[in-house]
């Protein structure tokens, strides 16, 4: 079991990081000047940065995946740091937020549904470019929380792997 375990734990890191770039690739051909403005007009001040962040941690149910998101909006130069501070900060009021909203279902449980969107919104719109790469983020995005769904679920049964605390232990 536990050698299953780490490899459930790989394979999740993999779906997480792969949907990472996956993600970031559809957003930058998705984005361009058009959501630059947006989320320039979006983040353009501390507090319009703060309910920003606030209110996509409230709806993804993950400051993880906010972050996440700000990570590819930054790589991509669509997000200055000084504008992503704010959104971050928000992200943590929204975790707060998230708490009261607990007994609704994880965005994780709606992952491999994303990536079957994403999926078919890429295969059926190719020529559609808007339609292509909004199926490409989709995917991503579903990818990232289905690799997050994957590596939380095998966290419990590895905690009492030697292994595990070994390597845990290192980082902490």
């Amino acid at each position: 079991m536990t050698e299953f375990s780490w490899l459930v734990l790989l394979g999740g890191l993999t779906f997480f990081f792969f949907g990472l770039t996956y993600a970031r690739r559809g957003l930058q051909s998705l984005a361009g000047d058009r959501m630059r403005l947006a989320i320039a007009h979006l983040t353009g001040n501390r507090f319009a940065a703060l309910g920003t962040g606030a209110l996509i941690t409230v709806v993804l149910q993950s400051s993880t995946a906010t972050i996440l998101m700000l990570m590819s909006l930054a790589s991509t130069g669509l997000l200055s740091l000084t504008q992503a501070f704010g959104v971050i900060l928000g992200a943590d009021i929204g975790t707060t937020l998230v708490v009261i909203l607990i007994s609704i279902k994880k965005i994780s449980d709606y992952a491999l549904l994303l990536v079957i969107l994403g999926f078919f919104l890429e295969w059926v719109f190719k020529n559609s470019k808007g339609i292509y790469y909004t199926g490409r983020v989709l995917f991503g995005f579903g990818l990232i929380f289905y690799g997050m769904k994957l590596m939380t679920a095998t966290a419990a049964p590895l905690a009492g792997d030697p292994n595990y605390q070994i390597l845990f232990g290192v980082f902490e």
